[in-house]
């Protein structure tokens, strides 16, 4: 009853994350914006 040496090997794929703290281009002031809806 072998076979089970692959059981730590699951790796879930992560969706690319979205960045939801950036640099605002006209005022360069850092703007948060949370929007994910799933």
């Amino acid at each position: 009853m072998g076979g089970r040496k692959r059981r730590r090997k699951i790796i879930k794929r992560l969706p690319k994350r979205i960045p939801s703290v950036f640099t605002c281009p006209n005022c360069d002031s850092k703007s948060v914006t949370v929007e994910i809806d799933r």
